[in-house]
């Protein structure tokens, strides 16, 4: 075997072994990360204790945030596409993929104070469905 085949089958070999390496380092960065994710509370498991799905399930317009987009909260209560929009004069070209909160900063308003309305509006509709 001449001194360049060695060389070139030691380089493959190292190559794998860094390869390896990076892959080991991704997979420890991407589960430590999860677990401070879950610790956190930012990440919620979705399967319940005997393996079936749980579905997080929001009974009042009180339980609204400002992380929820138009399009989730219409889903939610089975509101008609339009009726956020027009109840609240939302004007963005991405309704209603817009996030509640990322509109109410755009539009210079409290977010507090819009999820507030946006409570309201899904409440009066509730009732009027009634």
């Amino acid at each position: 075997m001449s001194f360049k085949e060695t060389i070139h089958k030691h380089s493959w070999r190292i190559f794998f072994a860094v390869l390896l390496v990076v892959l080991i380092v991704l997979l420890g960065w991407f589960v430590f990360d999860t677990r401070n994710l879950y610790r956190a509370g930012m990440l919620r498991p979705t399967r319940g204790i005997r393996g079936g799905y749980v579905r997080s399930q929001i009974e009042s317009p009180t339980e609204i945030q400002d992380w929820m987009t138009f399009s989730y909260v219409n889903h939610i209560f089975h509101l008609p596409t339009t009726y956020l929009g027009t109840s609240l004069t939302v004007q963005d070209t991405h309704y209603p993929d817009v996030v509640i909160g990322q509109y109410a900063k755009s539009k210079n308003l409290n977010d507090a104070d819009f999820v507030k309305q946006v409570q309201g509006s899904v409440s009066q509709y509730l009732q009027s469905a009634r």
